[in-house]
């Protein structure tokens, strides 16, 4: 792992990393004795429930909760007048922008939004208690679709009016460009809200006491929960608690703050705790992954090298800000990626529509765009009459190369990567012309936050054992398993020896999040620094009690040792309780920064680049456009695997998701209500509609440092599967999931397009 210099560290054996070393919490996971919040009670712990708009878009006349107050069990009632903030301006929360309401005041945006919320007794009166509270709804006209939002005569959903501002970048004249290229490919591409769907739902249980909010929550990132709580409420933001638990998956869906100011609010208002578990359905009108439309034309010569590429690019914002500004920046580089194009005009844009607020889902605006350009790809590589796998190596960027947003690139892994997934052209099945089978190749690369910060606290007590105190979420993903390892190695101790904490942020040290496939990298350094630190202390002690040079010792097993074996040294345990205190500890913080252009000095936008190749093999029916996939292989740049299980199941989990993306899963709209809001109607991949055959290959550097593998696989096996259906029926697909609906419209159409062109009716 490559980490700044925090000192000499003292030299120690292989241990702990690359172990497959079980799952620390594995036994209370299979027992039932994980700690979820939904597990938490209060003795007087009220239950909360929410009110909802019936409308996408409406100015509120009149919200009268009398009705609601008078029913027995009912404690609380809180509508938009009772938010915090100044007469007629209410305080609102956000990522990037505060925008988004506690509760609507004076208008709803969307089928969902928060119009009022009671605490009560149980569930049942508190649901019992909405259907008595009041609400009178104007309708205003709604936007649901990009040329709605953009028409000169809607009405806006904002003051500033429904565009974001768009990110923009332009190299050389592509017009003149793509009109000396021997190929032109244009299309447009579709691509769907979706739901991270963790198990648990959004959870949150919050408290005031005498000395501020105490906030236990299913979240990712604590951190910035207690600081939009502390400006919501107006608080120090020492006077605010974020507790977290093991997290029931995240995937995104739960980072940032969501219900826990609601929560807050009706605590504070009923003087007692209040819990809110969302229902499956909620989920959906909480937070869902931004759809887009995106257009791509691009001109190449014969010989395969890309000439030019104009794209545009919008991102469906829902009726929030939430994260849609690094949408746009990641959309933008993602419209070119890792490939070598000398002419660009690209453009990103959001808009806001009448739908449910859309953030971040693995891979957020990467996972998108990475699926229309790798099957445009395909689409430029058949007109030229050229094999796809080919097509891409001759176009990828190499080592030292301008990345699209400034920076040089740092090492391109791809070209191995992509050899290390390819197929031979699948054989095809003896079941009779009415099933074919295809093979498609998709690569992607994508940054991690930059610059972003982690903390952590290193100790050891006089028992011998080393405690961590950090703030990563245990999300199923193994982050403290895995980030344990790196402190057993680090401090010289097995495994069994290291306690992990669990986020609070009265406890544990500040961390941006667990977020971007950083966790590893980011705290795994700041645990490596203060491990470092901590060694020097101990072996400062060690040497005055051994009267030796603290150079001719050495940390292994737990104990301070005499390099030459003259003695037994000491246990880390003692020096503690010699040292005169309960334990030694040491804090260290790591940020990382972006690659530098050594000629340049520019910037770049990330620490590094993670990479990753996806093929696909599937079987298609083509009488009934039902899809069976054979085998997916994902290979992955890992750089230093820390537990291969871990890391292996991560890539497993990307490949599950990109089913699911590629062949499933949409969220259905209908005058903005969505349409199936549970796991009945929205259908997500179970074990048999995983592949036949899975392959999984991470390709370790052990000279460089850790990269993130929790959703890096994702964003090419979306367009791997659909290069592969693709390829199997003869025809483009321009919009996810390929439902078998879809493969017989395409197929049809394809079918239809040739017999106008004098082909023969069989050539699909």
């Amino acid at each position: 792992m490559s980490v700044p210099d925090a000192g000499q560290p003292t030299r120690q054996p292989a241990g702990s990393i690359g172990a497959r070393a079980l799952i620390t919490d594995a036994r209370d996971r299979v027992t039932g004795r994980v700690p979820y919040v939904s597990n938490e009670r209060r003795p007087d712990m009220l239950y909360g429930a929410i009110l909802r708009s019936t409308m996408p878009h409406a100015r509120i006349l009149r919200v009268d909760p009398a009705g609601a107050l008078a029913l027995a069990g009912v404690v609380a009632v809180v509508t938009g007048r009772d938010v915090p903030g100044e007469p007629g301006a209410p305080r609102q929360h956000g990522i990037q922008v505060r925008d988004t309401p506690v509760l609507a005041t004076d208008r709803v945006r969307y089928v969902g939004e928060p119009i009022a919320a009671v605490a009560a007794a149980d569930l049942d009166t508190a649901h019992e208690a909405l259907r008595r509270i009041l609400v009178e709804l104007e309708p205003l006209p709604a936007s649901f679709s990009v040329d709605q939002a953009l028409a000169t005569d809607g009405t806006p959903i904002h003051a500033d009016g429904n565009l974001i501002r768009p990110q923009t970048l332009s190299v050389g004249d592509v017009e003149q460009a793509l009109a000396s290229a021997d190929v032109v490919v244009s299309e447009t591409f579709q691509i769907p809200a979706v739901q991270g769907v963790p198990l648990e739902t959004h959870t949150v249980l919050a408290e005031w006491t005498q000395g501020g909010i105490t906030v236990y929550s299913s979240t990712q990132t604590p951190f910035h929960v207690r600081r939009e709580l502390a400006y919501l409420f107006d608080l120090p933001v020492e006077r605010v608690r974020v507790v977290t638990r093991t997290l029931g998956g995240g995937f995104g869906a739960k980072a940032y703050a969501r219900i826990e100011p609601l929560a807050v609010l009706l605590a504070a208002h009923a003087h007692r705790p209040v819990k809110f578990v969302l229902s499956r359905s909620e989920e959906f009108v909480t937070i869902q992954r931004q759809p887009a439309v995106i257009t791509m034309t691009s001109g190449a010569r014969r010989d395969g090298r890309l000439l030019a590429l104009r794209a545009e690019c919008t991102f469906l914002a829902g009726a929030y800000l939430d994260n849609t500004m690094r949408m746009l920046r990641h959309g933008l580089y993602n419209l070119v990626g890792p490939y070598r194009v000398e002419t660009l005009n690209l453009l990103a844009r959001g808009v806001y529509t009448n739908t449910p607020p859309c953030g971040p889902l693995r891979a957020p605006g990467t996972a998108q765009v990475t699926w229309a350009r790798e099957a445009h790809l395909d689409a430029v590589a058949d007109r030229l009459g050229m094999d796809p796998y080919e097509f891409r190596c001759r176009n990828l960027l190499g080592a030292g190369d301008r990345f699209v947003l400034g920076g040089p690139m740092g090492p391109v892994h791809l070209p191995q990567l992509l050899a290390a997934v390819r197929q031979e052209p699948p054989a095809q099945p003896d079941a009779g012309p009415n099933r074919r089978r295809g093979v498609g190749y998709a690569v992607t690369f994508k940054t991690t936050q930059t610059p972003s910060e982690s903390q952590a606290v290193v100790a050891v007590d006089a028992s011998g054992r080393v405690i961590v105190l950090m703030s990563t979420v245990e999300m199923g993903q193994g982050a403290r398993t895995a980030l344990g390892q790196i402190a057993a190695d680090a401090m010289a101790v097995p495994l069994d020896r290291v306690d992990m904490s669990m986020p609070d942020t009265d406890r544990t040290p500040p961390d941006t999040g667990t977020v971007s496939s950083r966790s590893t990298f980011s705290m795994g350094s700041a645990i490596v620094r203060a491990a470092t630190l901590l060694q020097s202390k101990l072996l400062d002690l060690a040497a005055v009690r051994l009267e030796i040079s603290r150079d001719d010792l050495a940390i292994e097993e737990g104990r301070v040792r005499p390099v030459d074996g003259s003695s037994a040294g000491l246990e880390m345990g003692d020096l503690v309780q010699g040292s005169g205190h309960e334990r030694l500890e040491v804090s260290a913080s790591f940020t990382n920064e972006p690659m530098v252009d050594p000629v340049s000095g520019e910037k770049g936008v990330s620490t590094h680049h993670h990479q990753a190749a996806v093929s696909a093999s599937v079987e298609v029916d083509l009488e009934t456009g039902a899809i069976r996939v054979l085998e997916i292989r994902a290979a992955t740049h890992a750089g230093v695997v820390i537990n291969p299980t871990l890391a292996e199941l991560q890539t497993e989990g990307s490949v599950a998701f990109g089913i699911g993306q590629a062949l499933m899963e949409e969220i259905l709209f209908e005058e903005g209500q969505v349409q199936n809001p549970s796991l009945a109607d929205y259908l997500i991949p179970s074990a048999l509609d995983m592949p036949v055959r899975l392959v999984v290959d991470l390709q370790e550097d052990h000279a460089r440092e850790i990269h993130g593998v929790g959703e890096t696989p994702l964003p090419a096996a979306v367009p791997a599967l659909t290069n592969a259906v693709a390829q199997a029926i003869g025809a483009r697909l321009h919009a996810i999931p390929i439902t078998p609906e879809r493969v017989l419209r395409a197929r049809q159409e394809a079918l239809v397009a040739r017999r106008g062109q004098g082909g023969p009716a069989g050539s699909a």
